[in-house]
């Protein structure tokens, strides 16, 4: 049944986990880890936040020292818990790396950025904003179309968008 399906996935994204972690191409599945049932739990309640409008984008201006303007600023993710507390990204930028949900964190922080710097355009404020993305991400097929997609569905120039890629990404990657 359903239930028999959802331990398979649990026991694979636990294995994709210890791999990952290792940094090896495969593992397989040691038994009940109660910290991997967290953590899949913490990925559950990341996804659901997406959904519910607790994950949010605070924006860290840069100031030009040669300007004295600020021109530029930094996405930086949020997560509020449904008891207002803060989830530090810390915890679960890892752990969404981890498992792969890492990649609809980008696109959700990709969109939300693309259409705040849609507004303020709009609004008379051109700004450039940057937006992490990790690993995973640059290895996504197609992932330049992607972000060419949602720069055009926002009406925004390339411009003003600008991805930096995470340290961790650089560490596990660096080809």
């Amino acid at each position: 049944g359903s239930c028999a399906a959802v331990l398979r996935i649990e026991r694979a994204l636990s294995a994709i986990g210890s791999a990952r972690s290792m940094g090896k191409p495969y593992d397989w599945y040691r038994g009940t880890d109660p910290q991997g049932r967290r953590q899949l739990s913490m990925m559950s309640d990341l996804r659901q936040a997406m959904e519910k409008g607790r994950l949010q984008l605070a924006y860290q201006p840069k100031l030009s020292l040669a300007t004295g303007c600020i021109g530029d600023a930094e996405a930086l993710i949020r997560w509020y818990g449904e008891d207002g507390k803060s989830v530090s990204p810390d915890e679960f930028i890892p752990l969404a790396e981890a498992t792969g949900v890492i990649r609809e964190v980008t696109v959700f922080a990709l969109r939300k950025a693309l259409a705040d710097l849609s507004h303020w355009a709009q609004q008379g404020v051109p700004v450039r904003v940057a937006v992490n993305v990790s690993a995973i991400d640059l290895a996504t097929e197609d992932f330049a179309g992607e972000v060419v997609g949602f720069l055009e569905e926002a009406n925004v120039p390339p411009s003003q968008l600008t991805l930096e890629i995470t340290e961790s990404a650089l560490i596990r990657s660096p080809a």
